[in-house]
């Protein structure tokens, strides 16, 4: 079946290759360990009150098949996600599952309207941070756990023309 060509949603289109003269970001390790942890440990604990797995016939294997099948989706996700900035446009290289195609999409940058940074609670420490970028149609987009944040909301304010707002002083300006 032929893919419709037409793109309802001007602001990005899905492309075949990302150019060569691109920057290159990718997520923190923190993006699959903290989840993955959080979800084992709430998975261990649940175990350990409830007795759940008291009778586990897998001799205690259980739970860490349990903890495999939260943490390697996870993982699988992060390895594949990566961003590029190019001259004009930012790209996304995104995956689903393993038997699917992988997705470049490609994002005009004179279609972004404003760009923040926040580190969160741990990002500073964890080298880490949140960029928050607002399109001219109003949509928001939230990246996380991105390696080099500043770095990457620079990139883009320096092609775009915009600055960059460190999310928490703009919220307290808006108040």
């Amino acid at each position: 079946m032929a893919q419709d060509q037409t793109n309802e949603n001007p602001a990005f289109e899905v492309v075949e290759n990302i150019p060569d003269s691109v920057n290159i970001y990718k997520q923190s390790h923190a993006a699959w360990l903290l989840p993955a942890i959080t979800w084992s440990l709430v998975l261990f604990l649940i175990a350990n009150f409830t007795g759940i797995f008291a009778s586990d016939p897998t001799g205690g294997l259980l739970p860490f098949i349990f903890a495999a099948g939260i943490a390697l989706p996870r993982y699988y996700k992060w390895s594949q996600t990566v961003f590029y900035i190019s001259e004009d446009s930012f790209y996304l290289k995104g995956s689903g599952l393993p038997f699917q195609k992988r997705k470049n999409f490609r994002i005009p940058l004179n279609t972004m309207e404003s760009i923040k940074t926040d580190f969160g609670m741990f990002g500073r420490t964890l080298g880490y941070g949140n960029v928050f970028i607002t399109f001219i149609d109003k949509r928001e987009s939230r990246l996380q756990f991105i390696e080099k944040s500043t770095q990457m909301t620079e990139e883009i304010a320096t092609k775009t023309g915009l600055t960059v707002n460190d999310f928490k002083e703009n919220d307290e300006n808006e108040s």
